[in-house]
């Protein structure tokens, strides 16, 4: 195949096979290089590829290449990555749950300002600047309410 038509396939087809690749692989970088030596290889090959069914040859290809990657590691490599991926996620829960009892605490026994100032910065991630803007008050007063709210949380949550 020429750069050219090896070219169109990438544009076409790039997104779907790294989805695939990285759907099998979960890892970022090894689905990149899977995609790219693929094309690679068509651009060594005297290869004619049909319109309708060159995006299902690509996505075969691609299924293949990350099948023959998993095959060759190790089962502790594969074990430890899923072992990775649970536990970021359990990690994932475990922060969305300590922020839902936080959240539910302040609705609780923080005022109607302080409530405010604790969601646009612990929930919306705001900078001060911006709660200052948003809200009109200066820098000092939202840095005095989070310093009020973060020591109600420390003495309620050991925090």
């Amino acid at each position: 195949m020429d750069k050219r038509q090896v070219e169109h396939l990438f544009r076409q087809c790039y997104k779907s096979m790294y989805a695939t690749a990285y759907g099998l692989l979960y890892d970022e970088q090894e689905a990149k290089d899977v995609v790219s030596s693929i094309f690679v290889d068509l651009l060594g090959k005297d290869l004619l590829l049909k319109d309708e069914t060159c995006e299902q040859y690509l996505l075969t290809v691609t299924r293949h290449r990350c099948l023959n990657i998993i095959r060759g590691k190790s089962n502790r490599q594969r074990i430890a990555r899923l072992y990775a991926m649970d536990f970021r996620e359990k990690e994932d829960n475990m922060e969305d749950e300590k922020l839902n009892l936080l959240s539910d605490f302040a609705r609780t026994h923080l005022t109607k300002e302080e409530q405010t100032i604790f969601s646009l910065r612990f929930i919306d991630g705001l900078p001060y600047k911006d709660i200052c803007s948003k809200l009109d008050i200066s820098r000092i007063a939202v840095w005095k309410h989070i310093r009020h709210i973060v020591d109600i949380l420390k003495s309620q949550f050991a925090v």
